[in-house]
Parts: structure tokens; sequence; C-alpha cells
């Protein structure tokens, strides 16, 4: 989770000294912790750690993180792109490509 929002503040937050963060951030926060809050308890019965070895004692607990942590992965992916950023470009170049789409 921690990382997800890390790669959303790469495209969305703050650049330069000067420059201000981009607005959709906090949305796209609220939509991922919504998401993962849903999402993952269901799935795996819990969102912290110990709740999830406790409800897979028995369970393969590597492949189970490692699966929390691709789903979480995707779903920040898709959601940065749902609000206009293009994840297979680097921040720069999404940025250019809005503002320059912006004043068309």
């Amino acid at each position: 989770m921690t990382g997800a929002v890390c790669l959303m503040g790469l495209y969305a937050g703050r650049g330069p000294v000067g420059e201000k963060p981009d607005p959709r951030l906090d949305r796209m926060v609220r939509e991922l912790v919504s998401w993962f809050r849903k999402e993952i308890r269901n799935n795996y019965g819990g969102i912290k750690c110990e709740e999830i070895t406790r409800k897979h004692p028995e369970g393969n607990l590597l492949r189970i993180c490692r699966s929390i942590m691709l789903e979480t992965y995707l779903q920040s992916t898709r959601i940065l792109e749902a609000h206009g950023f293009n994840v297979d470009r680097g921040r720069d170049e999404s940025l250019t490509n809005m503002l320059s789409e912006s004043n068309t």
C-alpha cells in the first residue's frame, strides 16, 4: 500500500521547489485506500499482516503477500490512468502531454 501511494506521488506529487502538487493526488490516494480496505479485506481476511496471517496460518504467506502487492500495484496504475496519467511514460512526459492537451 505504501509503495503504491509513493508511485502515485511520483506522478502527481510536488516536483521542484515552487511546483504545487497535483490536486488529483489526494483523490487518487483516497480511491486506492478505499479499494484496498474493501478488496484486500474481502479476499484475504484483513488489511494488516497479523490479520492476514491469522486468517491463513497454513497458507503460503510469500505467495499471499506477493499477490497483495501485485494487485495493489495494478490498482494504483488503473487509478493513475483513470485520472489522465500515462504510466508507461515518465512523470515529465505525462505532465507535458496533459498540458498540451488542455491548451488545445
